[in-house]
This record gives structure tokens, sequence and C-alpha cells, in this order.
């Protein structure tokens, strides 16, 4: 098996974790051509095929959740799970395809205007894309369904200033969470029983604690909506979107859980051995 098969299959890997094509490199330096390419250096290099296998996914499941919505309306039958996994869907879609391309283009546009200002993008499937300019900020108190979907900011990571400055870490196997209802959660690894923690407690729940109280880890939001440039690998996809940051060693998570614990009113006993 070639090297640069084995790279390839790991860009593809990164892709379905969530890591956008454009923040991937892969020079072939056998070819004297890139002889002139530093090894360190990273531009704008995408696997479009990647990309657009992804994106085929991502509507594919979409389109097979509409067809069956439609099926079941035909047969009289009640569609409202359905529904719900539809709009995570498409939530899910605006967060990691709409979102980026706002930021990027619509947001350097608007920096001449320097009054506030909400614009409304109007879209109906099938018909042209109209928007709407308001001057009243607080115009969603007004719409009983408005949700407000926003990306969490990119963190700036600086370098150590020591090579001694370092995580402590602790054994990966000794932290043991239990619930008053007598449900205990100890996996073999500490990453994995937060996990199955967050889980349980309801990942949404825990995101408005991390939100109320800017919970981070490594300056990242414990539960967020964006994969780090630098501690990607280090954040787990829970699903619809929503990623939790491990990347700390037990004494950071337990603090961490204490403080949802707290917020929630859940009793957690969160035990180091």
């Amino acid at each position: 098996m070639g090297k640069s098969y084995i790279l390839r299959q790991t860009a593809m890997h990164l892709m379905q974790q969530g890591v956008s094509g454009n923040n991937i490199v892969f020079i072939n330096r056998e070819l004297t051509a890139f002889d002139f390419i530093p090894i360190k250096l990273a531009v704008h290099c995408r696997f479009k095929q990647e990309d657009a296998t992804l994106h085929k996914w991502i509507m594919s499941r979409l389109s097979k959740l509409y067809d069956a919505i439609e099926t079941l309306r035909k047969e009289g039958v009640s569609t409202d799970d359905l529904e719900e996994k539809v709009s995570q869907a498409e939530e899910d879609i605006i967060k990691k395809e709409i979102l980026p391309i706002l930021t990027q283009n619509i947001e350097p546009a608007l920096q001449q205007v320097k009054r506030e200002l909400v614009l409304v993008v109007d879209y109906q499937p099938g018909q042209p894309i109209s928007v709407h300019l308001s001057r009243k900020r607080n115009f969603t108190a007004e719409i009983a369904d408005a949700k407000k979907i926003v990306q969490d900011p990119i963190v700036e990571h600086g370098e150590r200033k020591s090579k001694q400055e370092k995580i402590e870490r602790s054994s990966p196997t000794d932290m043991v969470v239990s619930f008053p209802d007598g449900m205990m959660i100890a996996e073999e690894h500490a990453n994995d029983t937060l996990e199955k923690v967050v889980r349980k407690i309801g990942v949404s729940r825990v995101r408005q604690v991390v939100e109320a109280q800017g919970l981070v880890m490594c300056k990242v939001p414990v539960i967020s909506n964006r994969r780090d440039t630098k501690y990607g690998r280090a954040q787990r996809d829970l699903g619809n979107g929503w990623l939790l940051m491990t990347h700390s060693n037990n004494k950071m998570k337990k603090a961490f859980l204490e403080k949802v614990s707290a917020a929630l009113g859940l009793g957690l006993r969160i035990v180091l051995n």
C-alpha cells in the first residue's frame, strides 16, 4: 500500500469528521515539480471530489426523509418524528454549508455599513430568494418559531512560551460519574465517560450551560458547532453539528461536569481514583 493512498484515505476520514477540504493540503513531494514548496506550507488546496461526495451524502439523506414523509402523509400516518429529523438535517446544512459562505463573503461586504440592521432571507422552494431589511433588532420576538443559528467564533491559538507548559494528564481510566437514580458511568477511557455523560444529560442542555457560563477547554467551547483548527481531532461528533471537546485532563473534566451538574440541578457525583 503506497503513501499517497494512505494520505488520501486520511483526507477522506478528516472530511467525514467535519474538516473542510479548504483546510486539507495534499502535496506529492515525490514529484520534483513541487520541490520549491516548503514542507510546512499550507495553502488553498482542496479535495473537490471528496467535498462533492460529502455534500451529495447530506442531500441524499434529506431526499430520503422528504420521500418518507410524503409516503406516510399519503397513508395518513403521523410524520412528527420524521419532520423533526428533517428540521435537524436542514439546520445542519445551514450551519456547515451556508453559514461559512455568509461569513466569508457577505460579512466583509457589510463592514462598510455603519448602522445596525437585520437581513431576513425568505426562501420558498421553486421561487426566487428575496431578502428583507429591517432596523428593528428584536424582530425575532414577534416570530414564535424563530431560531438563532450561529457558528462559534474561530479560536486563535498562540504558541506555547515554553515546551514545559503542557496539560498535566491523569490516567485515562480513573473517572467515575454517578447519577442520583443509581446509574453509574465509568468507561475504559475518561473521554468515553465524558461523552456518555453528556449524551445522557442531553447535548442541548449541556450546550446551554456552556454558552451561559462560557465553559471552554484550550479556549474552545466544550460543546461547539465549529471544528477547531488546532484541536479538531480531539472534538467528538455528537450529532446535529455539535462537537465535544475532550483535550483535557481528568481534573478539568470533573470540574466541567460539576459545573453542569450544579447549573442543571443534576446531583452528579464525580470521583477520580
